[in-house]
């Protein structure tokens, strides 16, 4: 039997993030509904997976970060 190397563990497929409100329940019900109504990509026209705050939060956070104004759709390409 030929030698087979250990895998290295997966990456988890969601990024951590340090801002604990993306890994909220509230945040995935809002995302997931906001990709329905957005289900194409602003950059270029493809299926979004992504919603993303247009002015980050880092850079705002006084700012509602539930805001549909300030939300858009983006696919991971």
């Amino acid at each position: 039997m030929p030698f087979l190397p250990k895998r290295k563990p997966r990456a988890s497929s969601a990024r951590a993030h340090k801002d604990k409100r993306y890994q909220s329940r509230t945040w995935r019900k809002h995302r997931d509904a906001f990709i329905r109504c957005n289900p194409l990509c602003v950059e270029c026209g493809d299926v979004a997976s992504v919603c993303d705050h247009i002015v980050p939060m880092r850079l705002s956070p006084h700012s509602d970060f539930y805001a549909l104004s300030n939300h858009q759709a983006l696919c991971t390409t």
